[in-house]
């Protein structure tokens, strides 16, 4: 078991910790607090230094839109802001951060209004949509559709 699988626990315990006692104090915006703050600290060990991919945290919003499909993390929910949403390479530009060699500084980014969200390709390899590869064209994304850059999947919800 390395430091981080450690670390990864100790959180999560003293996670639950917390939460049981504001239920106990009966506090329900402490829960909500504790939560998001705890959440936020997980995804940055979760997609750390040790693994190939991370986000970043404090650019998430509680709007669930889209999954984020890689692996035994099958789970996991990427949060989107309302206005662009940058996914690439580089850390100083992406508010999603992909480490991959194949994978451009911006490779691609989702603007979210009210009423649509928006795929355009920024990428020098490309991406795929239904498996199908784009053009520059931006794209208006459905319920259901598949964006795949490299070996990651995002289904759209």
């Amino acid at each position: 078991m390395n430091i981080a699988n450690i670390i990864r626990s100790v959180l999560g315990i003293i996670t639950w910790i917390l939460i049981i006692n504001t239920i106990m104090l009966k506090n329900p915006n402490m829960i909500s607090k504790t939560y998001k703050y705890f959440r936020d600290i997980l995804l940055k060990w979760r997609w750390g230094a040790d693994k190939k991919y991370f986000l970043k945290s404090g650019k998430t919003y509680e709007l669930f839109l889209y999954k984020f499909i890689k692996r035994k993390y099958k789970d996991d929910c990427i949060t989107l802001k309302k206005g662009e949403n940058i996914f690439g390479r580089d850390e100083k530009i992406a508010d999603f951060i992909i480490e991959d060699p194949c994978i451009s500084k911006k490779h691609f980014v989702i603007l979210v209004n009210e009423n649509k969200q928006i795929l355009i390709d920024c990428s020098k390899n490309g991406i795929y949509l239904n498996n199908i590869k784009l053009s520059k064209l931006p794209r208006v994304l459905k319920e259901g559709d598949e964006i795949q850059v490299s070996d990651i999947k995002f289904i759209v919800h």
